[in-house]
């Protein structure tokens, strides 16, 4: 009888034993769910103050009416969104996901920027960040929409996380002017700041500025929307009301004698909250001859009255954001003026004013300074 002996290397031998001590050794996956709260707040901690006279006040900055948050595990819905104020809760199997929060949207509610139903619709992450955001409709002066984002980790029972939104708007603080005119022309007494240019069109929750539409423009020139190619129609605060007021006009009414400051960082005159802009180009040309900006930065317009020994004259310093306007990012205004104004807004005269702009994220806040 014959016999067959087969012989096992030493390599497939080692390698049996350690496939054997794996299999020994190897830990169940831990399986479950868990009650995660999600606590909701603005980047950038204590909301900037503002005058009395302020038509925002700082705090609506924070403001938190409504938030929608929704989770993703593998680019996929894991979850039914839920939505809540400032702090909501989900019940997640463990795992990690990618956590999207949502704020000031109207929440589920058929007014909102989408209905509960067409929130449980968004299919990936992508798909929330690709969502066109028109200004004025969600950023009304009440509150601000803001988006934040994070990966978290559900591997308990119970789990609290916190999520920081950023918004959409940028943030200009007219901090102060300062009156640097000779003494003979005299007492310089504002009237009104606004905003010129603003770009009033959408930008999508995925905060790319360069996907920003600038098919609609507010204040264009220094005219309301409606009255733009209308040489008089100057805004004014009453027969000529600028659009989207609450966010980009503030009516003043400070002396200020020559050498003398109105205004401070604790106190600004006025705060504007438009959406950014990407262009820093200014013709004047344009102002004058054209019905609708292309490709214009967004101005800022001092309009005033100086009385002197030549009677009561009104005068426009109007002058660019030298850098664009970004998503949540604050920029500081400081002006000096050195000579008498333009005629009407959007002419701009070499020495007239100084500039001081400083920007920053929105936490940290930021300069500009000019000089006019």
């Amino acid at each position: 009888m014959k016999k067959t002996i087969r012989f096992i290397s030493f390599a497939m031998l080692s390698a049996a034993v350690a496939a054997f001590a794996v299999s020994c050794n190897h830990e169940p996956e831990v399986t479950g769910e868990g009650n995660v709260t999600f606590v909701i707040s603005p980047e950038g901690g204590n909301a900037v103050t503002k005058a009395t006279t302020a038509v925002i006040s700082g705090s609506k900055e924070s403001q938190m009416t409504d938030v929608v948050v929704l989770a993703f595990r593998n680019n996929v819905l894991a979850a039914a969104p839920v939505t809540g104020t400032s702090s909501v809760t989900m019940t997640l199997p463990y795992g990690t996901y990618d956590i999207y929060a949502v704020a000031n949207t109207g929440g589920f509610t058929g007014g909102g920027l989408k209905t509960a139903a067409q929130w449980a619709a968004v299919t990936s992450p992508s798909s929330i960040t690709s969502i066109a955001v028109p200004y004025a409709a969600y950023n009304d002066g009440t509150d601000f929409i803001q988006i934040g984002h994070k990966s978290v980790d559900v591997n308990a029972a119970s789990v609290s996380e916190s999520i920081s939104t950023t918004r959409l708007v940028s943030r200009i603080r007219f901090q102060s002017i300062k009156n640097s005119m000779p003494e003979g022309i005299g007492t310089l007494t504002l009237q009104r700041i606004f905003l010129c240019n603003v770009a009033a069109g959408s930008v999508t929750l995925g905060e790319d500025v360069s996907s920003a539409t600038y098919e609609e423009w507010y204040n264009p020139f220094g005219r309301p929307k409606a009255n733009v190619g209308n040489k008089n129609a100057t805004i004014d605060g009453s027969t000529y009301v600028a659009d989207h007021a609450a966010l980009t006009y503030q009516a003043v009414s400070n002396a200020i004698a020559t050498g003398a400051t109105a205004g401070s960082s604790g106190s600004p005159l006025a705060l504007f909250y438009p959406y950014p802009n990407k262009y820093t180009n200014f013709s004047a040309a344009e102002w004058k001859g054209q019905s609708t900006p292309v490709d214009q930065a967004t101005c800022i317009c001092v309009a005033g009255t100086v009385s002197g020994q030549g009677g009561t004259k009104t005068s426009y310093w109007t002058f660019k954001m030298p850098n664009g306007l970004e998503v949540n990012k604050s920029y500081d205004v400081n002006l000096t003026i050195t000579k008498l104004g333009a005629d009407e807004p959007g002419e701009m005269k070499d020495g007239v004013v100084s500039v001081s702009v400083v920007p920053a994220e929105w936490g940290a806040g930021s300069d500009v300074t000019e000089i006019l």
